[in-house]
């Protein structure tokens, strides 16, 4: 059992008037009180064993002061585990902490905010990251597809006061505190994302949460690499995937407890595996992932079938029940050992080499030309980690420039991502968040990356409300369509009205490209890119440019004509050209306007001030042709807006009914 009273260094025990107590003696005190039972957590023979031969090369690479301090340390980090163990329990199965009374089963959740198992599965290897991190001084971000290993993160970071500034003001250190934590842990509210039952962007260090089919991350940081931990299910780890990169650390939870991996329910042996990962990288030598195997408390509780809670739960809160309130000196003292100060902050903006590109003269498909552009700016990175992933479509008829330079080119840091599913290919772009990225899904499967493209956002804009901005890339999405698509994804998008958010309809190749470049000129945006899949005609580079950075632009004609014509979509400015001509050759006066960005036309009716040259109120009878759906979020936008005479037009048919009879609005 856990004793009440733990001796420290500084302990009345140890105090001599004249002299230091003697290093040999304090090196054997500190062992046998770390070798002890600490509660429900074990250390075998062979970790015993492992912390002493560890302990010579951690005094030689300076990562431990002298041996009593190290073993001081492994006992700090078994009451950190374990007072992080007991906090979780209490976070997903109770409903509130034990003070003044015990608790009962109408205090039990119904249903548990998570899997109990599994959050508490997570405690020991989280423990073992942060005081990894306060060994090595670098604090690690992570990165999961696992919802469960949430409630760890989040009670090891409120013990160790490395939580986010907003987390530690919500739920302080105290029984009040705490126990709100308790009480709201697995409650939606605004700030908490599904999937998984709190998977909160205020988790310091959060990466993007991942889902079951993410792909690994590549590389984090563009020139210096950062170091992540990334908490992985080991059927969700490819074959291809199992070595770590360089500053790289991987924990796999396993449910099978007769493979050869790391006990699980020990944290001193997850922490020695990964200072020996540690070791071997800063020597050179290969690394592979970390296996955790399931033993010890954790496989008792697995095996247990009664009411709940059951006998393995009941020990824990016999043996650490009341300790918050009556034992706040014993977790206190651990915690204050693995504190950290706060990341430090990332440069605000990751830069990329954009080169200017090289502009078409002959029509071609849009995609063709982005592509080209590309793999040039893949070449002229070669300190971003770069990532091309393809959802249902067919590289080597859409990208096959950048597919063979990133399959043959002999780039480092490099990938070509092919798989069917949206999920999958924006999960390997926002893995590779730092790095160079371009996602080309087709219109079927852009709709599935709704969920975990609002997550990637909902993350961001709390990082940066928390004072920690994303300095990643501008992250492109785009999206080869049919004249009869539905662009369904870009509706969803403007619906968000966030400033996170792009949404681009380029008309041809030179306009696809300029877009491209402005996507990488602005960090922590994700932009969304929509082509039409055919050739179209030119815009010269000068109305490219303008258009990607005005968001609008006038093609012909005097913008206070009573008369005015405003496309949106490749497929809409032909069909508004066409009867754009007819006019024309009618003597009816007119302009005719190309809108790239949508989401823009809302604040310029509403702003006029903004745009007054391009949409002059003298105007009385305006025509919107749109590659969008007229009855959705367009429809809704551009009701409250005051333009006298708009008529949308989304249909094809419609706008050839129109360019060929009768203009009638």
């Amino acid at each position: 059992m856990v004793r009440k009273e733990l001796s420290s260094l500084y302990s009345v025990e140890w105090r001599h008037k004249d002299d230091d107590p003697d290093a040999e003696a304090l090196l054997d005190h500190h062992y046998d009180v770390w070798c002890r039972d600490q509660g429900a957590i074990e250390h075998s023979p062979e970790v015993q064993q492992a912390a002493l031969s560890i302990a010579p090369k951690l005094l030689q690479q300076g990562l431990i002061k002298d041996l009593p301090q190290w073993f001081l340390f492994l006992h700090q980090l078994d009451v950190l585990c374990s007072q992080t163990a007991w906090l979780v329990l209490h976070m997903v199965a109770f409903k509130r902490l034990p003070i003044d009374t015990h608790l009962e089963n109408h205090d039990l959740k119904q249903p548990r905010a998570g899997s109990l198992l599994k959050s508490l599965s997570w405690v020991p290897a989280c423990s073992a990251i942060t005081a990894f991190n306060h060994l090595n001084k670098h604090a690690s971000d992570w990165f999961s597809n696992d919802s469960d290993s949430v409630a760890a993160l989040e009670a090891v970071q409120l013990l160790t006061g490395t939580a986010t500034r907003n987390r530690k003001k919500a739920y302080p250190l105290t029984l009040k505190g705490l126990s709100a934590l308790v009480s709201d842990f697995g409650q939606l509210s605004p700030g908490l994302l599904k999937p998984g039952p709190w998977v909160s962007p205020e988790l310091g260090g959060a990466r993007f949460p991942a889902t079951d089919d993410a792909l690994v991350p590549l590389r984090q940081g563009a020139g210096e690499e950062e170091s992540l931990v990334s908490y992985l299910t080991l059927d969700q780890l490819s074959e291809t995937d199992r070595r770590p990169a360089t500053r790289e650390t991987r924990l796999i939870a396993c449910n099978d407890d007769r493979i050869a991996g790391v006990s699980q329910a020990d944290p001193a042996a997850i922490l020695i595996a990964i200072l020996e990962q540690e070791l071997d990288r800063r020597d050179d030598n290969p690394t592979t992932a970390i296996s955790l195997r399931r033993d010890g408390w954790l496989a008792d509780m697995h095996e247990e079938r009664g009411d709940l809670p059951p006998a393995a739960m009941r020990r824990w809160l016999e043996d650490w029940g009341g300790r918050l309130e009556h034992h706040e000196s014993v977790w206190r003292r651990a915690a204050e050992v693995f504190s950290q100060a706060r990341r430090g902050f990332r440069p605000l903006v990751i830069t990329a080499n954009r080169p200017e590109p090289k502009w078409r003269d002959t029509a071609v498909r849009p995609i063709l030309a982005v592509d080209h552009y590309w793999a040039d700016t893949a070449e002229v990175n070669p300190r971003q980690s770069r990532c091309l992933a393809t959802a249902d479509v067919d590289v080597t008829d859409c990208v096959p420039d950048s597919a063979e330079l990133l399959t043959t080119g002999g780039l480092s840091q490099a990938r070509l991502v092919q798989t069917g599913s949206g999920r999958s290919a924006l999960g390997a772009a926002l893995a590779n968040q730092d790095g160079l990225n371009l996602v080309v899904v087709s219109p079927e499967e852009a709709g599935s990356m709704k969920s975990l493209l609002n997550n990637a956002l909902s993350f961001t804009e709390s990082q940066t409300i928390d004072d920690d901005p994303a300095p990643w890339l501008g992250l492109p999405i785009v999206m080869n369509h049919g004249r009869c698509d539905r662009l369904t994804l870009a509706e969803t998008l403007l619906e968000k009205q966030s400033e996170l958010v792009r949404v681009m309809l380029p008309p041809d190749a030179n306009t696809a490209m300029a877009s491209l470049k402005a996507v990488y000129g602005v960090p922590g945006v994700v932009s969304l890119i929509c082509l039409p899949d055919q050739k179209t005609p030119l815009l010269t580079p000068e109305q490219a440019e303008q258009l990607a950075r005005h968001g609008a632009l006038c093609l012909s004609g005097n913008c206070a004509a009573d008369i005015q014509l405003v496309a949106c979509g490749g497929f809409a400015l032909q069909d508004a050209r066409a009867l754009s001509k007819r006019l024309k050759k009618d003597g009816v006066a007119h302009s005719l306007v190309y809108v790239l960005e949508p989401a823009r036309l809302l604040q310029w009716l509403t702003h006029r001030d903004s745009m007054t040259s391009l949409l002059p109120e003298p105007v009385h009878k305006r025509l919107f042709m749109t590659d969008l759906t007229a009855d959705g979020w367009l429809a809704n936008a551009l009701t409250g807006a005051e333009s006298s005479g708009l008529q949308l037009v989304d249909d094809s048919g419609q706008r050839q009914a129109l360019i060929t009879g009768k203009l009638d609005i």
